[in-house]
């Protein structure tokens, strides 16, 4: 993710550019298990026989201990330790067909379902279009509600209508803080202040080793590592 961020972050230092956030609607339990066989038999054959042995059938799915008429027969099982490989593969199409058809310059990153398009307004409207069709073949709908467009560029973001505007001076991308210095300034001392909150509460657990394992697993250094990741350390100075 902190690749993904740095990247459109060097994408983004010209203001002409347009940022467009890219939202998958329940995409995991979603994507089409027949466009991602495709890929496996095309990409990693040794792999097909594992994933008609995890996939090749519908999932029975209970309640109330009652078998149901009909299974889980779409998506990527959660727990499964090559589903967000096995999704990865099956929007790679999208992903080829991206970085072929739009200029050199325009960026199309992707962590798993989370798309990001910075660019020419007219490039990313052109990339919009790619990814709703292409994810349409792989059984997927991008959600235009919770994506996002980030700048305005020379022709009033001509091809990107309906699609929600944020109007201030950065955004949150993947987690971290994307504009500048003021607002990634306040978007980590948020995160410092939330964290601390997190923290407070920890003795209503009444256990030491759990909280322990909390701080360690969750709560503490890797929250914080990550805001040290992926902000600026400048920003972080007077929130620490």
């Amino acid at each position: 993710m902190e690749a993904a961020l740095v990247a459109v972050k060097k994408a983004r230092r010209d203001d002409s550019k347009v940022v467009l956030k890219v939202d998958v609607e329940n995409a995991f339990n979603s994507i089409s298990r027949a466009a991602i066989l495709e890929k496996v038999k095309q990409k990693f054959p040794e792999l097909e026989g594992r994933y008609r042995f995890c996939y090749g059938k519908p999932a029975k799915l209970f309640c109330d201990g009652e078998v149901l008429s009909f299974g889980s027969a779409v998506g990527v099982q959660q727990g499964d330790p090559l589903g967000p490989f096995l999704f990865a593969l099956g929007i790679s199409g999208c992903c080829s067909r991206l970085k072929s058809e739009l200029e050199k310059e325009t960026l199309s990153v992707w962590y798993l379902d989370d798309g990001t398009l910075v660019g020419k307004e007219e490039e990313v409207a052109k990339g919009w279009r790619v990814i709703q069709e292409e994810m349409g073949r792989v059984g997927l709908r991008v959600n235009v509600q919770k994506c996002e467009v980030w700048g305005r560029g020379e022709k009033g973001d001509v091809g990107l209508e309906g699609i929600p505007r944020v109007e201030g001076e950065g955004i949150e991308l993947l987690g971290g803080p994307l504009g500048p210095a003021s607002f990634c300034d306040d978007y980590v001392r948020k995160r410092v202040q939330k964290i601390k909150q997190a923290l407070d509460t920890l003795e209503v657990i009444d256990d030491p080793q759990v909280e322990v394992q909390l701080i360690r697993s969750c709560l503490g250094l890797p929250k914080m590592a990550f805001a040290l990741r992926t902000a600026p350390s400048g920003y972080s100075e007077g929130a620490i």
